[in-house]
């Protein structure tokens, strides 16, 4: 009997050993996002849609005064081409947010993330103290190009 006991002491060490592993990805995976300091200015965001072939159809200004930390914002609802833009189905609306410390930054995304949207229709982004976050009905070829824009400016 004692054999049979020691033959469920090895697989039981390698479950807790893998356990160990995925709480450790989880926990880190939960901290600071990008370097604080690492900025990135609005211009070159848009530049980078520009450069992707993405079209600016509708912008405006953010007005998120009541969330602690926010600096300022502008949201671009975004088309490959904005003839056959849609305003109530936006081929994708893009958030750019800036905070003024990294807490803030974080604790938006960490909102964002869990609460306000819905489980897999949405992309974050965080350079610097600026967040850009995606929403709407995101087209195939629009998020595509975008995440090359992202890639570009090293989000």
């Amino acid at each position: 009997m004692a054999n049979g006991s020691s033959s469920y002491l090895s697989p039981a060490i390698i479950l807790v050993a893998v356990l160990v592993v995925v709480f450790m990805a989880v926990f880190l995976a939960g901290t600071n996002r990008s370097e604080f300091e690492n900025p990135m200015d609005i211009s070159a965001f848009e530049q980078a849609l520009h450069d992707e072939g993405l079209q600016t159809c509708i912008q405006g200004d953010v007005n998120w005064m009541t969330t602690p930390g926010f600096v300022r914002g502008l949201f671009y609802d975004i088309s490959t081409n904005c003839s056959t833009f849609d305003p109530n189905r936006p081929e994708a609306r893009v958030w750019v947010l800036e905070f003024s410390n990294i807490e803030a930054r974080d604790a938006a995304v960490r909102n964002f993330e869990t609460s306000r949207r819905h489980i897999g229709s949405a992309i974050v982004w965080v350079k610097g103290s600026m967040v850009i976050l995606v929403d709407g009905s995101q087209r195939t070829e629009v998020v595509s190009a975008l995440r090359e824009a992202m890639a570009s400016i090293e989000a």
